[in-house]
């Protein structure tokens, strides 16, 4: 297990910055999740940290010795593909067994610890196959396989489930967590997926133009995001917003409307914009009034049903400005497409951010 420091990284690739002043720390066995956009930087962080790429300014320490311009093979690093990157003309057991032979190791012990890893991978009958005979999930499994197999300091995960079909990558992901568990290693893994980021990190950085958004527990990151990036990047669907002004501590005026709060009085300058951010579990449906601080009429747009749940998706109607809103209702329901609904929230379960900022006050 190892420790994992970043100071004040920075990295341009022909004068565009991709990665700006980052520094966070991982602690010896975490399973640490960089989530953002395509482009937000993510999968460059992996790449310095391995040596594969150099940072412009900044420092990588790993157990407190900076590695910083330590070659890869000196990191003792390491790393899983989104492609697997297996070398398809070797056996599974070539291809497992192919890291100890760099290092010399004796046969005995080279058939010893591809025996090993393959029986904690459940490959062992895949031995002397090839690479194009396994399927996608079996290939991952592999892939991984090559990595525990060297005991490496530390992990690193660049989106290794997304060529995965919805149920593997499902049953992978638990499959990780429990490898990670067994081994007790440091992982730093990459995703663009901010549900697997929830579900399988311990620690959560949410990166967005090669800066970090919020750093921390992934039930942190849910219920108190930093900025609205966050809030609308972290969460599916994500965070519905509406634009609002203060009249005074109890009444707002939301997109053209005005309502009275019950549930807070609000210490806001009152000639400043905000955004009001609402997670769509928090917004009701029904055709009762005063069954929410927040009352408006919507159009269904759509319905998706996911089992027990259903994602409404639906356009208000009479605000000033219409807005898109999605909201999430368990159990039965009977509603339709272009129907109209009244939906209702309380703004106790609101969040507020800044609208020039974006930053949560």
């Amino acid at each position: 297990m190892s420790k994992l420091k970043l100071k004040n990284l920075s990295k341009s690739f022909k004068e565009k910055n991709i990665i700006n002043d980052i520094s966070f720390d991982v602690e010896s066995g975490d399973f640490m999740v960089l989530v953002g956009p395509s482009g937000s930087g993510k999968s460059t962080i992996l790449r310095l940290i391995a040596g594969l790429e150099n940072p412009d300014s900044g420092l990588i320490e790993i157990n407190g010795k900076s590695v910083t311009s330590f070659p890869p093979k000196d990191r003792d690093i390491a790393m899983v593909f989104q492609n697997y990157a297996l070398y398809p003309h070797m056996s599974i057991y070539e291809n497992l067994a192919f890291p100890l032979k760099m290092r010399k190791e004796n046969n005995e012990t080279i058939k010893k610890s591809v025996h090993e890893v393959a029986e904690l991978l459940g490959i062992s009958k895949h031995l002397m196959s090839k690479p194009k005979e396994l399927s996608g999930g079996e290939r991952q499994r592999v892939a991984l396989g090559r990595a525990i197999i060297r005991k490496p300091q530390l992990f690193l995960m660049d989106e290794p489930l997304s060529n995965l079909d919805a149920k593997l990558r499902t049953q992978m992901r638990a499959e990780l967590l429990k490898l990670h568990k067994s081994l007790g290693s440091t992982v730093i893994y990459v995703t663009h997926d901010q549900i697997e980021a929830l579900t399988m990190g311990n620690k959560i950085a949410v990166l967005n133009n090669g800066s970090i958004q919020h750093l921390g527990k992934p039930k942190d990151v849910y219920d108190k995001p930093n900025n609205s990036f966050v809030a609308g990047f972290v969460g599916s669907p994500p965070m519905n917003f509406f634009e609002f002004k203060l009249i005074d501590s109890q009444t707002i005026n939301m997109q053209g409307k005005t309502f009275k709060l019950k549930s807070q009085n609000l210490k806001l300058n009152p000639s400043s914009s905000f955004k009001l951010g609402i997670r769509p579990e928090y917004i009701k449906v029904g055709e009762v009034d005063k069954i929410g601080e927040i009352m408006f009429e919507a159009s269904v747009d759509l319905i998706e049903m996911l089992g027990n749940e259903h994602v409404v998706y639906a356009t208000s109607i009479d605000f000033a400005v219409n807005s898109s809103v999605a909201i999430k209702v368990i159990g039965d329901f009977d509603l339709k497409q272009n129907s109209k609904i009244k939906l209702s929230f309380d703004f106790s379960n609101a969040h507020i951010f800044d609208s020039i900022s974006g930053d949560r006050i």
